[in-house]
């Protein structure tokens, strides 16, 4: 059997390997040292199905392992498979041994057993050799090329280390964060190396309210690839840092994160990469207020992207924020032009999401030169499409600025229904700005039902978080903060009520002065590159 080398159109399957001894961290021991392979056997390009998609169908159908022939025929059929490739392992503490028992099943292949063991504290090497086999036992022709490829693989080098990282997965499993947590950092003291668990105690650090643990285990994560001389996979990492940072508010270790990126790109003579750590140092200029630096960088990284053939995407979204720069300047025909070009590119690439994006500010526009009925069909197309790629941020901030424009055509009660289904999605997520903005837009709605209360507590939590994000949104926080904090006891509007002798009454409620553009754009925060990279934070 001849197999393609390329991660298009897999065929190869790799399952758990089954423990001999039975035990929640056995099992999950068995699914690491799987993953391991798997990750060996993708680092030459075979044409594998991601690993946990088949475990969690493996779940999902609940098929038991070991495999019998009927359900590796079933796997086969279901994911049109050439080859499956199962087994068990067994540890021998008291000998210091790890053996794997592994089967690789296709129509065209004898089926023989590969059966083979070798000491624990030459782990890494074993694995390697394991790894060279089962591409042997798959047709290919074995190469130094190759072997230098496997060789290249990262690999933990202490079995402990894996152990701990098996412990890791079950606890979190059962919802032990913190025991997750400290088997992970066991496993990092083993092995300082170890990708894998650096990226896992991210994801576990991300689900505890520690941010000190959750930096420390960013700042492990990124610097981990330096040690093997992936500069650009360490750039990669930093500019996902830095977004986070910027999500929360951090500006300083925001921009610092960029900055480290844009010089690692640097030395790799990485463009593209420069220009993406860059343009997210302009946006946290835009959200602090300085539209027009933002802008002068943006349409300086205009033509220098058009000129790379790999960043047509990071052209779209320096023109989506470009667009974002201009309209909280008031510039809204520069805006919409903008938008247009972020828009093209972004059908043309399929990025769905950013055209949705796209649409939300367009609609913003319209809402403002008051096309309503072309505002509203904006956003609600914006909404479907954030649906159809599953992403409920998108949606919540498409529903925040539909609900500013239900609020301007007075529709209050909808406004509100809006906000609240928006602000419960963004209260489950690290969107302190975008929080922030939905709560400062609830007491202006609330202002208008003459619910004062209601409008005095948003108004104090944005301004508080605006304060504490030093986002140039703070100044109008303040404003209504005192706008509130002047209006009249109910007692002394009840007077001037019984004192009035024409035959219409005054305006009563807390918008007789209030301007009619109070609000902030809920959707004003701008796209950060984020260099794609095959790491994945998430369990």
């Amino acid at each position: 059997m001849t197999l393609e080398q390329t991660t298009a159109n897999p065929e190869i399957a790799i399952v758990p390997l089954v423990a001999k001894l039975p035990g929640e961290s056995e099992a999950w021991l068995g699914a690491v040292l799987a993953k391991l392979l798997h990750s060996h056997l993708a680092g030459v390009q075979v044409a594998l199905w991601d690993f946990n998609e088949i475990a969690l169908h493996l779940e999902a159908k609940k098929y038991a392992l070991p495999l019998d022939k009927e359900l590796v025929r079933a796997l086969q059929n279901q994911y049109k498979l050439r080859a499956l490739i199962h087994g068990s392992y067994v540890k021998d503490v008291d000998g210091g041994l790890l053996a794997f028992k592994l089967r690789v099943d296709a129509p065209d292949l004898p089926g023989i057993p590969l059966e083979v063991a070798a000491p624990l504290n030459a782990f890494d090497r074993f694995i390697k050799r394991v790894s060279v086999s089962l591409l042997e036992a798959l047709g290919l022709t074995i190469t130094d090329d190759l072997r230098q490829r496997i060789n290249g693989v990262g690999c933990p080098s202490n079995f402990q280390a894996i152990e701990q990282m098996a412990r890791a997965h079950a606890a979190w499993t059962r919802g032990q964060n913190e025991l997750a947590l400290t088997a992970l950092e066991s496993a990092l003291t083993l092995d300082p190396s170890y990708d894998e668990a650096a990226a896992m105690r991210v994801a576990v650090a991300r689900s505890v309210a520690d941010p000190e643990g959750l930096r420390e285990a960013f700042r492990v994560w990124a610097t981990i690839p330096l040690k093997t001389g992936k500069t650009t996979q360490a750039a990669e990492r930093l500019l996902m840092i830095g977004g986070w940072m910027a999500g929360r508010g951090d500006w300083g270790e925001a921009r610092s994160a960029y900055k480290d990126a844009r010089n690692l790109f640097k030395r790799e003579k990485d463009e593209r990469g420069q220009l993406q750590a860059t343009n997210n140092m302009a946006n946290l200029e835009m959200l602090q207020g300085k539209n027009q630096e933002a802008i002068q960088v943006f349409r300086r990284s205009l033509p220098e992207l058009e000129a790379l053939p790999d960043a047509l995407l990071d052209l779209a979204q320096t023109y989506f924020n470009l667009a974002v720069a201009h309209k909280q300047l008031g510039q809204r025909d520069e805006a919409q032009m903008a938008l247009t070009e972020a828009s093209l590119i972004a059908r043309r690439l399929r990025a769905t999401a950013l055209e949705a994006r796209c649409l939300v500010q367009l609609g913003a526009i319209r809402d403002d030169r008051g096309e309503w009925a072309q505002a509203n069909q904006d956003y609600e197309k914006a909404i479907q499409l954030f649906n159809v790629v599953d992403d409920p941020h998108g949606v919540a901030q498409a529903k925040s600025q539909r609900a500013i424009l239900l609020r301007q055509q007075g529709m209050l009660d909808q406004a509100v229904t809006l906000m609240t289904e928006a602000l419960r999605t963004y209260e489950s997520t690290e969107s302190y700005y975008d929080q922030a903005v939905l709560w400062f837009n609830l007491a202006e709605v609330y202002l208008a039902m003459d619910l004062v209360d209601q409008a005095w507590d948003y108004a104090l939590q944005a301004r508080d978080a605006f304060k504490a994000l030093k986002v140039a949104a703070l100044e109008q926080a303040e404003e209504l903060v005192e706008w509130i904090e002047n209006l009249p006891e109910e007692e002394d509007e009840q007077a001037l009520d019984n004192d009035f002798d024409g035959d219409t009454p005054p305006l009563s409620g807390p918008l007789a002065d209030r301007p009619r553009d109070g609000y902030l754009n809920a959707e004003a925060s701008p796209e950060q590159a984020d260099s794609p990279s095959d790491d994945t934070l998430s369990e």
